[in-house]
């Protein structure tokens, strides 16, 4: 404040945007007997590159993943949208190291992946039959993704599948224990199935709750008839068209909660990479009517 100002706005670094987008349409069939069948659809590609960031800082914290367990970052040389957070520690050959039989986390934040897709696309198709029409829509990403809270506490407290070897006779976790003299063991040491999957999955370790946000979506099915023309001359309407339709139908993806294409709200708005907690996505259905005067 002595200064003479609180705060000052700055230009927040130089980011390189690289990528393509095609779009096409095409006719498939058409005939005198009124059917006709088009198809429609887009690509894009695209890719960031952070070169500069102002007045020497190392990195910009764009989000945090569930309090202060990551972050989601722009650093020099890496991609916006970069996630850090903690994760298992490993030897020099990629292995992770167990202590008394349980893996051991990083101190500091190691690099996960990127929030977001680098690729999307949509396709659809149209058919028509004198007043019938048929559409539909089918759309995706890939190169994406997320941080699972959903996930981890599920892990955490032994309510999926994926926890049940173990629950008699204990389970041995595959990795290396370190000697102490820059060698390593195997690992073969037996613990519990409950604290070996409350220490792989614990919410802390965002290594092994991140997973990718690849999907593809039947985005939309939408079935209409439109009114001949010579029964609307009576009511004085130029054109009617009634129709039923369906939503977010159904989703293709490895994604282990209920929907890749998440949002967790803050008080500046959306963050990207972090699924807190959320409740499952729906699917719409309704009647449209549609009216011309």
């Amino acid at each position: 404040p002595s200064s003479g100002y609180r705060n000052q706005i700055i230009n927040a670094g130089e980011v390189q945007n690289t990528g393509f987008e095609l779009e096409a349409n095409y006719d498939v069939f058409k005939n005198s007997k009124g059917f006709s069948w088009s198809v429609f659809g887009n690509y894009t590609n695209y890719n960031t590159r952070i070169n500069e960031l102002p007045n020497m800082v190392d990195a910009l914290v764009l989000s945090t993943i569930y309090g202060s367990r990551g972050t989601v970052e722009a650093r020099v040389g890496g991609r916006f949208g970069d996630m850090y957070g903690l994760g298992y520690l490993r030897n020099e050959q990629g292995q992770i190291i167990y202590k008394n039989g349980l893996p051991e986390y990083t101190d500091d934040l190691i690099y996960i992946g990127n929030a977001n897709a680098t690729s999307k696309f949509g396709f659809g198709n149209q058919f028509r039959y004198k007043n019938f029409g048929l559409n539909f829509l089918i759309d995706g990403q890939f190169g994406g993704i997320g941080y699972s809270l959903t996930h981890a506490v599920l892990m955490e407290e032994g309510k999926l599948n994926k926890t049940l070897p173990g629950r008699t006779n204990g389970i041995i976790g595959v990795g290396v224990e370190d000697n102490g003299d820059g060698t390593y063991t195997q690992n073969t040491t037996v613990v519990t199935a409950p604290s070996y999957y409350r220490k792989h999955f614990n919410r802390d370790n965002i290594e092994s709750n991140t997973f990718s946000t690849d999907f593809i979506k039947l985005r939309e099915v939408r079935f209409d008839y439109s009114v001949p023309a010579h029964l609307l001359q009576n009511i004085k309407f130029q054109k009617a068209t009634i129709g039923v339709y369906g939503r977010d139908l159904f989703v293709f993806s490895n994604w282990p909660s209920f929907d890749p294409e998440f949002g967790s709200l803050n008080s500046s708005g959306v963050e990207k990479g972090a699924e807190i907690g959320q409740f499952p996505s729906t699917r719409n259905f309704g009647v449209n009517l549609s009216l011309s005067f």
